[in-house]
């Protein structure tokens, strides 16, 4: 009998984990549906959700970043693309919007550290290197900068 009660608990404990999972891609999908018609506020109620329900989902916290970032919410977009770092310290993806938002902020020092990360991590995705030139430019580092966009271009 007791093994039958053990049972039946981890059944409900595995239909409430896959359940709250399924939730939470929910309010994810929801989310993404948000971001691409440009309604940035309601995709980060829905980022949030998803997070809230699953705090362990990198890709809500990077698309609740992107939300933040374009509404100017630097500070907090800068948070959530360090907590998808802290949950997947290889994504490139992750260290390069990170990178946009401190070139955003004139962190230029920053955005050069975190790009390079992500140049590190993917170096063969160009358009890191496109990116990374702008920054360059903006240190007076011209040669850099050329080098960075002939390679993004090559």
């Amino acid at each position: 009998m007791a093994k039958i009660g053990f049972f039946l608990v981890a059944l409900f404990l595995n239909l409430a984990v896959f359940g709250q999972g399924r939730n939470a891609k929910k309010y994810y999908n929801e989310g993404v549906d948000y971001f691409e018609k440009k309604e940035f506020v309601l995709a980060k109620a829905s980022f949030t959700e998803a997070i809230r329900i699953d705090p362990k989902d990198k890709n809500a916290y990077l698309s609740r970043g992107d939300c933040l970032a374009e509404l100017n919410e630097f500070d907090l977009a800068i948070q959530d693309y360090h907590s998808a770092i802290k949950l997947d310290h290889s994504w490139g993806l992750a260290y390069f919007n990170l990178g946009q938002v401190y070139l955003s902020i004139k962190n230029l020092d920053s955005a050069l550290i975190v790009v390079a990360e992500a140049i590190r991590l993917n170096p063969k995705d160009e358009s890191y290197y496109f990116w990374r030139a702008p920054i360059y430019t903006s240190m007076n580092e011209c040669d850099k900068s050329l080098a960075d966009y002939t390679k993004a271009h090559s």
